[in-house]
């Protein structure tokens, strides 16, 4: 079966003009994905209030699927981190009781 995904990775195989095309407008398309998603308004509000944004997501920037909250962050110049380094820079301690 025939898939988008299928045709871009042989498109990129190329290593022409074709391939070239393929990846600017295929990259543009996944942009403009982000945008109708929840993350956009996420990293704009975090932009504009000087808050740091926290997820599990990891930077991708090669990435030709989808497009991270990291690298949003990273061109935006908001700060961002993971669960586990907030928790600790904020001292959060857990303590099961009975």
């Amino acid at each position: 079966m025939f898939s988008v995904e299928w045709v871009y990775e042989e498109l990129l195989k190329g290593g022409d003009q074709l391939s070239e095309w393929a990846n600017a407008n295929f990259r543009r398309s996944v942009a403009n994905a982000f945008m109708k998603k929840a993350e956009y308004g996420l990293v704009a509000h975090a932009h504009a209030s000087g808050c740091t944004v926290v997820t599990c997501e990891v930077s991708a920037p090669a990435s030709n699927k989808s497009i991270n909250i990291p690298d949003v962050c990273k061109a935006m110049g908001v700060a961002w981190t993971s669960p586990h380094k907030m928790l600790r820079r904020e001292g959060v301690r857990f303590v099961l009781s009975t």
